[in-house]
């Protein structure tokens, strides 16, 4: 009966269509099959992943954070919880997480889940200061008031284990649905199709070290005199004038283009020949795990969690971060020994349909949720 099921609501702040968002929308895809599970969602933002998530038919609920102060959304957040009867509420990032807590224990019947999804990015100025004070209330409820914190790498786990107790912390990495490898997304370049395309898919943020890809860009057609490279970026984000002008500096802005923000990723990915990811910290990248299941070749730094995805020289090339000479350097090798590159990706796509599928990590979740509520201790 549907009263004996766990409900279990996934709290997220929505304000984006990013990684994190794209994962918690797939684990859900999967999720909402489980039978001893019913699951609902409260976004504080109308977006994207709303949209996404009433496709699954779930029960989705808006708190509009443009609208309304954090109080409000506390005691939003309060009735919600009170009406529903929530057993598992699930939080993602600091905001949600912080007022999602706050309104379980006030309300005393929900054990909360948080998954920490990367490390925390860099701010300055009055963000700066705005988020000092998010993550000191997040330690807070992280320890006092979380039951279990779901982390996405190793590298993670063993980075919060200093902060945390290790038996607060669960290890389940990102996964992805499986992927149409049909077509190769030729009708998206139609100039010259064949355009050997290096690209680059991420946020145009700092973090992401799209300026390091633009860098190394210059660096590759020097070394290759190759007139038929070109450099895509996929994605948008607050730095994109910044590196349309360094790409103007850099005199590559014939090589390079600059696509925005597309919903029509993966037929990109499939058009290009080699991906970069010129992160300089990470979780696990969706962006890499995509890549690969593409059987694409991929140079990515040597961080966070990446190096549990790809193992250097076998199943894609790592590089240190922040250095456009080593991200060249793979390149031009991958560019020249083709053959060498093929087998990279046929390797990273055997890597993912092994240990990173999205219905093997929302089994994993949802035995956690299992494990956390049992059916004397439910409301």
């Amino acid at each position: 009966m549907e009263s004996e099921k766990i409900r279990v609501c996934h709290l997220a702040l929505g304000d984006l269509w990013a990684g994190a968002e794209v994962q918690l929308a797939t684990l859900i895809s999967y999720l909402i099959q489980h039978p001893e599970l019913t699951i609902s969602a409260v976004v504080l933002n109308e977006g994207r992943l709303t949209e996404e998530l009433r496709k699954f038919g779930i029960e989705v609920s808006v708190i509009d954070e443009t609208r309304f102060n954090s109080l409000v959304i506390l005691k939003k957040l309060i009735a919600y919880l009170k009406s529903h009867r929530v057993d598992i509420l699930h939080t993602h990032k600091y905001k949600e997480n912080v007022l999602g807590s706050i309104a379980a224990e006030y309300v005393g019947n929900a054990r909360i889940v948080r998954t920490i999804h990367g490390s925390s990015e860099p701010f300055s100025g009055f963000r700066f200061a705005k988020m000092g004070v998010y993550s000191m209330l997040d330690y807070l409820v992280n320890r006092f008031a979380v039951s279990k914190l779901v982390v996405v790498s190793s590298h993670l786990k063993d980075k919060l284990s200093r902060t945390y107790s290790p038996e607060k912390l669960v290890l389940i990495h990102n996964g992805i649905q499986s992927v149409n490898r049909e077509g190769n997304g030729d009708q998206l370049f139609p100039k010259n199709q064949d355009e050997f395309l290096i690209g680059f898919v991420g946020r145009l943020m700092e973090v992401k070290g799209a300026d390091y890809f633009l860098k190394a860009s210059r660096i590759i057609l020097t070394r290759t005199l190759e007139k038929n490279i070109k450099f895509v970026i996929v994605g948008d984000g607050p730095q994109r004038s910044s590196l349309e002008a360094l790409a103007a500096n850099l005199e590559i802005e014939k090589n390079v283009v600059f696509l925005g923000h597309r919903d029509d990723c993966m037929e990109l990915v499939k058009r290009m020949k080699i991906v970069v990811l010129s992160s300089l910290h990470e979780g696990i990248p969706m962006s890499l795990l995509e890549a690969l299941s593409l059987a694409k070749p991929v140079v990515a730094t040597r961080v966070g969690g990446i190096p549990e995805v790809i193992e250097d020289g076998i199943s894609g090339i790592l590089v240190p971060a922040r250095d456009e000479e080593a991200i060249a350097e793979a390149c031009v090798f991958l560019f020249e020994n083709y053959d060498r590159a093929i087998k990279l990706g046929l390797k990273g796509r055997e890597t993912i349909e092994a240990r990173f599928t999205a219905k093997a990590n929302a089994e994993k979740l949802a035995n956690l949720y299992l494990s956390l509520v049992s059916s004397t201790e439910r409301i």
